[in-house]
């Protein structure tokens, strides 16, 4: 922690590297001119648990402590009154955003309403800090010897009753664990299950290329293709023909983005069966036993 001239504010600082003669020359450089106190290896930092396993080679982020101090913060520990909605939805976005992949879909329904919440907004929040009070610890584990990227994507057809757009959900995982993942409502009102589907193969694809060149920035190999999965054989279909359809004009320039990746070697895109398409977690509500399925297959995977 680095306290500056004005007394009041403290900031917490990561500081981590290979090389450890770096690292602890980095942290003198900044005691030597903040006053700082080294709190030694990260155990928690901006309410995400870490824990290290060197035997086993694992390293899992959690967010119990976080979870715990918002259900006693809206006071769903014990009692269930309503809770504040706007701060409630903005502090499960957080979770949702840090390590809580199951809350992707409930966090994005519940953004779309802060501005004016009502009373089913209300209820809903409350389901979900009921969902945290009863399943509090959901840790992300990166294992050791998996250093390969992978991607799902899917999306949910005229989502929005507003607008007619459709979702879009994503996961990327590395080292076995995820490291991107999220729902967003799609920039364009999508005509056809096809072209929802190529919307959200557009977006994975951005974001295969960003973390990859992430990643070769920080010095780590490159991960030549990513492969990205899809429950869509027709925008699959669509995305490796080279002549695509008029009826997918207007989302033409996403198809291109697409082929072009493709035949650079810098995707590949494959299909998943349904059953097996995790991504589906963040794109709608699901029935209880096939949450529960997905997320184990997520705590399973292996790239």
């Amino acid at each position: 922690m680095a306290k500056g001239l004005n007394p009041t504010p403290a900031y917490d600082i990561l500081i981590t590297g290979g090389d450890q003669q770096l690292v602890d020359q980095k942290k003198k450089e900044l005691t030597d001119r903040f006053e700082m106190t080294d709190m030694g290896e990260v155990k928690r930092i901006l309410g995400i648990d870490v824990q290290r396993d060197y035997e086993q080679g694992t390293l899992a982020i959690s967010q119990e402590h976080y979870v715990n101090t918002l259900l006693e913060r809206f006071g769903m520990q014990e009692a269930n009154p309503d809770p504040r909605t706007r701060k409630s939805t903005g502090s499960i976005l957080y979770l949702a955003q840090c390590t809580r992949f199951d809350l992707s879909y409930a966090a994005l329904q519940l953004s779309k309403a802060c501005s004016n919440p009502a009373q089913v907004n209300m209820t809903a929040a409350k389901h979900v800090l009921r969902y945290l009070r009863g399943n509090p610890v959901l840790p992300i584990v990166y294992k050791r010897g998996q250093f390969r990227l992978a991607a799902f994507t899917d999306s949910s057809f005229g989502a929005n009753p507003d607008n007619g757009r459709s979702t879009t959900g994503y996961l990327f995982f590395l080292a076995g664990g995820l490291i991107s993942y999220g729902a967003k409502t799609q920039t364009l009102t999508a005509q056809s299950t096809v072209e929802a589907e190529i919307q959200a193969l557009s977006y994975s694809a951005r974001e295969a290329v960003y973390i990859s060149n992430f990643m070769t920035e920080l010095n780590f190999k490159t991960f030549g293709s990513v492969p990205i999965n899809s429950d869509s054989t027709g925008a699959l279909t669509v995305a490796g023909n080279a002549m695509h359809s008029q009826r997918t004009k207007h989302v033409a320039l996403r198809y291109f983005f697409i082929r072009e990746l493709v035949l650079r070697g810098q995707i590949t895109l494959h299909h998943r069966p349904s059953e097996h398409q995790l991504a589906d977690i963040a794109t709608k509500y699901l029935p209880k036993h096939r949450f529960a399925s997905i997320i184990q297959q997520i705590k399973d995977f292996s790239c």
